[in-house]
Formats: structure tokens, C-alpha cells, sequence
């Protein structure tokens, strides 16, 4: 049952509004822009006790760059959960692509569109996603994404299990040895297959 206390976390990572709480300090590092080098993870000796209720502020996520200009921010890893879920915060600007279509085969995926306007290509049509609607990706189900509007798509998700969180950390550092430009698809293949993924054939 969803208590009153989850809605209003909820809100405030979509809505960008901070709850009352008592102040602590920052446990994430982030990248600076797309093109920069992948941030630092988060280091262990610092984290919160799991016991302990926190809030993750605006603009505080562990970010790191990814395709066509795309950052990843994860405000909650599987560190944070006790590896039951990521939570993210992801944008791609207007005329961004994703990956190439893919399946995951480890875990399970939801995209819920903050801003702008988004189009996940699934194996069989395009299914245009508007501000404000949920995506339920289940592992085995073809797809990818793009960006076909004029401004920038904003969307927060979840990975669950959290496990594929660690690949966007290996490509952010194939995305900055190639000064910020997309990998050859080789290079995303051979990361998919070691996190229970593969791209469509």
C-alpha cells in the first residue's frame, strides 16, 4: 500500500521540491556536462545506515555522461536499496538517439517522462510517450529510444534488480576516451553481454 510518506518523496524528485529534513552532508559526486569524464562513485565509507530516512536533493545525483549528449544521474543505487532497485533521473536532448535496440534478459525497467516528449521503438512500432506517462519495460522486450521533439526529454525510472547500473559506468568511460562522441556499437554490445543484455539481431 502506498503510504503518504512514499508520495511525497516521489514528489519531490519529480516536481524538484525539497522536503523538511534535517541537513547532512552531500555522498555524491558528480560529472559536469555530457562530455566530461565519468564521475567518482560514491565511496562506501560515507554512506547513510539503511535504517536512516534521507533525502537525495535536486541536482545532487551521481552523474555520469552518455549517448548523443545524454546524462545519467542516479539518485539511489543498488548500494542504497540493498540491491533491490535503481532510481535515475535522465535527460537527452532534442534530436538525441539511444542505444541501439536492445534487450535486457536481468531485470526489469520503468520510464516515467517528466519533461518533453519521448518515443520508445519497441520490436513491432514507435510508441510515442508524452510528459507525464509511464513506460513498463519487462526483461526480454525489444526496444530503445529517442528524442524527436524540439526540446529536451527529462524521465526518471528505475532498474530492478540494479545490477545494469554498473554498465553505464563502464561506457561513461568509453564515451570520454572518445572525447564525448557515441562508441562503435561493438564497444555497447560486448558491455551488454556482461549485464545480462544483448543487442537486437
Amino acid at each position: 500500500m502506498l503510504r503518504k510518506e512514499d508520495l511525497f518523496l516521489w514528489r519531490s524528485v519529480v516536481d524538484n521540491t525539497e522536503l523538511v529534513t534535517e541537513e547532512k552532508p552531500a555522498d555524491r559526486m558528480a560529472a559536469e556536462g555530457a562530455g566530461a569524464a565519468a564521475a567518482t562513485r560514491p565511496d562506501d565509507s560515507i554512506r547513510y545506515r539503511m535504517s536512516d530516512v534521507r533525502v537525495v536533493k535536486a541536482g545532487t545525483g551521481y552523474s555520469l555522461p552518455f549517448l548523443d549528449g545524454s546524462v545519467m544521474s542516479f539518485l539511489a543505487t543498488g548500494a542504497d536499496t540493498h540491491e533491490t532497485v535503481s532510481f535515475w533521473e535522465f535527460t537527452l536532448p532534442a534530436g538525441g538517439q539511444g542505444p541501439p535496440p536492445h534487450v535486457h534478459h536481468g531485470h526489469d525497467e520503468l520510464f516515467y517522462v517528466v519533461d518533453g516528449d519521448l518515443v520508445v521503438h519497441t520490436a513491432s512500432e514507435p510508441l510515442a510517450v508524452a510528459k507525464g506517462s509511464l513506460v513498463i519495460v519487462p526483461r526480454g522486450a525489444q526496444h530503445t529510444f529517442s528524442n524527436e521533439g524540439a526540446t529536451t526529454m527529462r524521465m526518471v525510472g528505475t532498474f530492478s534488480p540494479p545490477r545494469f547500473e554498473h554498465y553505464f559506468e563502464e561506457l561513461a568511460k568509453e564515451i570520454a576516451s572518445r572525447g564525448g562522441q557515441r562508441p562503435d556499437p561493438s564497444v555497447i554490445a560486448r558491455l551488454y553481454g556482461k549485464y545480462d543484455s544483448e543487442l537486437a539481431t
